[in-house]
């Protein structure tokens, strides 16, 4: 089974239970013309998120976590590769555009990045 057709069978009512917020860019542009780059909320959606993979590095004596997820939720249009989402106080990047499993438009999947500061618990 691929992992396109695995996470068409999560999607189903009974798995979406992490409810998300959608993070579209604004871009502004700073006193010295610099741009700038925020994300806001546009919309929220219901999802289902499995950890896929965590690695850790270490710098200067601190330590970082990066988690790998992927993020799997009813098809919509709109969500692109600069398109964050957060679900608490946890903000996942894409890692690379949305996918649409089995070219179906019944669920969309993206695998996303988090990471974890070192002060915080893993």
């Amino acid at each position: 089974m691929t992992t396109e057709e695995r996470m068409l069978k999560a999607v189903t009512a009974g798995n979406l239970k992490q409810r998300i917020e959608i993070l579209d860019p604004v871009y502004s542009t700073d006193g010295y013309g610099n741009t700038i780059i925020d994300h806001e909320a546009v919309d929220s959606a219901w999802c289902y998120i499995e950890q896929h993979a965590t690695q850790v590095t270490e710098t200067t004596g601190e330590i970082h976590l990066l988690r790998k997820v992927i993020i799997a939720m009813r098809y919509r249009d709109g969500i692109t590769p600069d398109t964050w989402f957060k679900l608490g106080t946890k903000v996942y990047r894409p890692s690379g555009p949305a996918i649409d499993a089995c070219l179906k438009k019944r669920a969309l999947f993206v695998e996303c990045v988090e990471e974890v500061k070192h002060n915080e618990t893993a």
